[in-house]
Parts: C-alpha cells; sequence; structure tokens
C-alpha cells in the first residue's frame, strides 16, 4: 500500500512536471527538446585522449554501471572520468535524459561551463547559479560576440535553463533542493530528474545540516526516480563515507580509487612537524 502511493505520487509529479515544461517552453516558442548523445569517444576526442593514455580509476569509471564513488587526487582527470561513467550509462538501452553537474562554487560551475561547453556543444550546456546571467554575457563576449548580441543571447541561454532545455546543465545542488521545498515550478524540476545522472564534485565542500539535506535527496531520487549519481572527491572522511554509500546504496564494488602512486604523484604539500609548540 505504502509503495504503491509513493509510486503513484512520483508519477503524478512527473506527469504534471512535464505538462508544465510544455506549456512553459510552447509559450517561449523555445526549440524542439535536443536529443543528447552521450557517447565515450566524443569525450575522448575532446580531451584529446585515448583509451590507451587513461588512469586505472578512468577505465573503471568507464566500465561503472550505475551509482559509484570515486576517490582520486586533484589534477588526475576526475571530470574525464566522470564523463567516461556518464556516458557508459547511456549503453544497453537505458540512455540518460540529463547530465548534470554540480559544485558548490559559482568559479567552478563557470570554468566547468566552458569545459563541458567544448565536449558536448555550448548551446547544449546550461549554467544556473545567481549570477549566471553575468558569466555567460562574458562567456559570450569572449567568443567575440557584440555586446548587444552577447546580452540578449545571454538571456536566452538563461532562460532555456530555466526551462529545462539544454541536456546538460551546471548548478550547485541547492538548485535540487528547490524542488523538495516545493518552490514555483518544482515538479517540472523534479520531473527533469527522472532517469538522470548526476555527477557530485567536491562533495566534501558542504557543511554538516546541508550535506545531510543532500544526502537525503540523493537516496530519494536514487530510490524514486531511477537517477543515478557518481560523486568524487580527492578526500573524504570516513564517517562522511559511510553516509555516502549508505545513501547512493552501493557496495565496495561501486568504489573507484586512484592508485597510491597516482596520490604519491599528485602529492603538492610536505608537512614538517616540529617538536614544541607554537609560541615556543
Amino acid at each position: 500500500g505504502r509503495q504503491a502511493d509513493a509510486n503513484l505520487i512520483v508519477a503524478t509529479l512527473a506527469l504534471r512536471g512535464f505538462l508544465v515544461n510544455a506549456d512553459h517552453g510552447a509559450s517561449a516558442h523555445a526549440p524542439r527538446l535536443p536529443r543528447p548523445v552521450f557517447d565515450a569517444n566524443v569525450v575522448l576526442s575532446s580531451r584529446n585522449l585515448t583509451a590507451a593514455r587513461l588512469f586505472a580509476h578512468q577505465r573503471q569509471a568507464a566500465a561503472t554501471t550505475g551509482s559509484a564513488l570515486l576517490i582520486a587526487p586533484t589534477g588526475s582527470g576526475k571530470t574525464e572520468a566522470a564523463l567516461l561513467w556518464a556516458a557508459h550509462q547511456a549503453e544497453g538501452g537505458s540512455s540518460p535524459a540529463r547530465i548534470f553537474y554540480t559544485l558548490p562554487y559559482q568559479a567552478s560551475m563557470n570554468a566547468m561551463q566552458l569545459r563541458l561547453g567544448l565536449t558536448f556543444g555550448h548551446e547544449y550546456v546550461g549554467l544556473q547559479h545567481g549570477r549566471g546571467l553575468l558569466s555567460l554575457y562574458r562567456l559570450l563576449m569572449e567568443r567575440s560576440y557584440e555586446p548587444a548580441q552577447a546580452a540578449a543571447q545571454a538571456r536566452w541561454m538563461l532562460n532555456l535553463a530555466q526551462l529545462n532545455q539544454q541536456p546538460v546543465r551546471i548548478f550547485s545542488p541547492y538548485q535540487i533542493l528547490k524542488g523538495f521545498y516545493r518552490l514555483t515550478g518544482y515538479e517540472a524540476m523534479l520531473s527533469d530528474y527522472h532517469n538522470a545522472v548526476f555527477i557530485f564534485d567536491e562533495i566534501h565542500a558542504y557543511e554538516v545540516e546541508r550535506l545531510a539535506l543532500i544526502l537525503a535527496t540523493i537516496r530519494f531520487l536514487a530510490q524514486r526516480f531511477n537517477a543515478r549519481f557518481l560523486v568524487m572527491t580527492a578526500t573524504l572522511p570516513p564517517p562522511v563515507l559511510t553516509k555516502l554509500k549508505g545513501a547512493l546504496g552501493i557496495g565496495s564494488t561501486a568504489m573507484i580509487e586512484a592508485t597510491a602512486e597516482d596520490f604519491r604523484q599528485a602529492q603538492r604539500h610536505v608537512v614538517h612537524i616540529l617538536d614544541g609548540r607554537l609560541d615556543d
């Protein structure tokens, strides 16, 4: 009974969300929804990589089906590993409808918008944060747009993101939480998360209460919306690791870790601990 009720609620929310999306998109004269192709070869060629040049954790990510947790040092190609993982989810007839890339900081989101645009095409990548309009305007100006043209195009790109048009979108996890607080249009947000893949980068950056909200959201979307998640970080405290594995519903087989040699080569700091006190 309770399971059936939950499924009915999710299905009803999704139906209303699709109707709202269709209505708003038609009113805005938005183009047809693009049909994305998430392919490993596209990822590799856009990064000037070949399968033979991949790190072990990148190869493992490219062969992992379903949600997973990736721990690898900074500079070891976590982004490429994540995109290869997302492309693998498209194999076997279970192609994801969307790729959502989440980051905690606006500067990181802006940089990622440029990187993913080079892989999938800038028109297929949406950016959503408080200063998204300014960031898109600056990006277009760097691509030799005239100021008036850049301003108009930036507004259009931001509107398309709000209409859930682009198949690849970059935002913070707080954008996802809006749906669970039932802010205006939340049904359309949630419907967009069905059968999607989420890449959570720098998961260690959130304070405890917000991380708890994010983990509960991950668990719900995984259980009710057939969403798949790759959570990646360079470092993770053991208690957070345990909570993450529980939220993702994964075991040791879905743990992707860089080798000890990869971590050693990525070492940037040397810490010397001296005897005594700082005030000596």
